[in-house]
């Protein structure tokens, strides 16, 4: 989890790095920036071709990417490049569009857009280095950039009779930019759409509640008054949800904030309200918020380091009644890993903390984990894993069983070299850094125990897509 950076409370989050697998690599590219250092390897991707309200030929690219990126930059002012901070019209304000520039839209004018027939295709690129470059507009003082190398790109322009790159700039990815005169002592703010007025200091939507449920006399009168003059329909006038109807949203999700809002407030009205807005900024709101909760609980930990002290000194009783108080607690912070008939090996998936324990004190609502026989403990087991009960197999009927069958494990193995590569990106940074770091790995080394990939995960990484291709050679399919 160390190749991701603590900005985002997802960092922490065991699932997130496996089913963002694109977060994991731009999180990694950032660091090795900030190092002024560079991907010794890279990964190539892939985006569909589109058309683009603005008139513009775009490559689509993982919003992830850009936000791993971001994570790890820490530019003061910056923020990422969407709508609102690029001054875009006709888009909401918090929308962040990744991709890779392709053809301007006086290009496509000049070509025509029904003649371009590559649109919806897919195209590959590989990821340099980053940038940052002083803007010349009139919005925006600074852009951060990833640069891209796209020959496929580059051969379609030249197809249309253009230049290899657009305005002769390279192909690239911005994943953050900073407003003009954001960081001077004045009335601009990154958080103030209007650079012309100073920020006010509205009501907030905590205060607009208290106000709906107290008197409207005395110091909340105008908040209660301001609240009246929102509606009925909207009783939180103003909020990023504001006329968006409930079926836009996760229904799980939207019940789950409601319930939660009703902590602070007796109207189910504004409980929903409330965890709509939240929902719009961030649909993994209440997943962090418990994430967060979980983590911050200090008797957990302070309970799994006694059981931890007591299983090191053989008081095995004593760690069995501690774990077993636990697991009864919260069965669903627990999951088994190793199913031994003697002893089974458990973990507390929040914090991470491992056990050997007797069977006969974990409770019935413990789940096994989920792994794939003989990879246990593997990046690519896990992300097939992942795949058999998350992303289920998608059959194309008009291609042959074999050919679906090695698209998925193809896609497996993409999503696990993202994981490998980021998380030794992420460790030579910190090598480079950390005089400490670097002895501690010299000493492993020495006893030949230092952490790496395991024999499966290397030999996958190494041999996985040549033995794909011979498969593929031997089924008759042409490559």
């Amino acid at each position: 989890m160390e190749s991701l950076s603590a900005l985002d409370l997802l960092a922490w989050d065991p699932e997130y790095i496996t089913e963002h697998p694109a977060y994991a690599a731009g999180n990694a590219l950032g660091w090795l920036y900030r190092g002024n250092k560079q991907a010794s390897t890279n990964q190539p991707l892939s985006g569909r071709l589109y058309l683009a309200k603005s008139g513009w030929l775009l490559l689509s690219v993982p919003n992830a990417l850009v936000r791993g990126v971001f994570d790890a930059l820490t530019a003061p002012g910056a923020e990422l490049p969407t709508a609102g901070a690029m001054n875009l019209e006709d888009s909401k304000a918090d929308l962040l569009n990744a991709h890779i520039s392709v053809m301007t839209a006086d290009e496509v004018a000049s070509i025509g857009a029904d003649k371009i027939n590559e649109r919806g295709h897919m195209f590959g690129y590989a990821l340099g280095a980053l940038k940052e470059i002083t803007a010349n507009g009139d919005t925006l003082s600074k852009i951060w950039t990833l640069q891209v190398s796209a020959s496929s790109l580059s051969a379609l322009r030249k197809s249309y009779g253009l230049s290899p790159t657009p305005k002769d700039e390279p192909f690239h990815i911005t994943v953050a930019v900073r407003r003009k005169n954001v960081l001077r002592h004045n009335s601009v703010s990154k958080g103030n759409d209007d650079e012309n007025t100073m920020p006010v200091q509205a009501s907030s939507r905590g205060e607009l509640k208290a106000a709906s449920q107290s008197s409207s006399t005395g110091k909340n009168a105008s908040v209660a008054s301001e609240l009246s003059r929102s509606g009925q329909n909207d009783l939180l006038h103003g909020g990023k949800a504001d006329n968006v109807p409930d079926r836009e949203f996760s229904s799980k999700a939207l019940n789950e904030g409601q319930k939660d809002e009703r902590k602070h407030t007796d109207n189910d009205q504004i409980a929903k309200e409330i965890a709509k807005d939240h929902l719009s900024q961030d649909p993994r709101y209440y997943k962090k918020e418990k994430l967060v909760e979980k983590l911050a609980r200090p008797q957990i930990i302070e309970d799994l380091l006694t059981a931890k002290n007591h299983s090191d000194n053989k008081r095995y009783g004593h760690k069995s009644q501690i774990l077993k108080k636990l697991m009864e607690q919260a069965p669903q912070d627990w999951q088994i890993d190793d199913s031994a008939p003697k002893f089974k090996g458990i973990t507390h998936t929040p914090t991470k903390f491992k056990f050997h324990t007797d069977p006969s004190i974990i409770p019935t609502g413990v789940k096994a984990a989920f792994n794939v026989p003989g990879m246990e403990g593997s990046v690519y087991g896990q992300q097939l894993a992942q795949s058999l009960l998350q992303r289920p197999l998608k059959y194309d009927y008009n291609r042959p069983v074999f050919e679906n069958v090695q698209n998925h494990l193809q896609t497996v193995k993409q999503r696990g070299d993202f994981i490998l590569q980021a998380q030794q990106n992420q460790q030579r940074y910190r090598a480079s850094l950390d005089p400490q770091y670097r002895y501690q790995l010299a000493m492993q080394a020495f006893r030949g125990n230092m952490p790496g990939p395991s024999w499966q995960d290397q030999m996958i990484s190494q041999y996985g897509d040549g033995v794909m291709g011979q498969i593929s050679n031997w089924a008759g399919r042409p490559q």
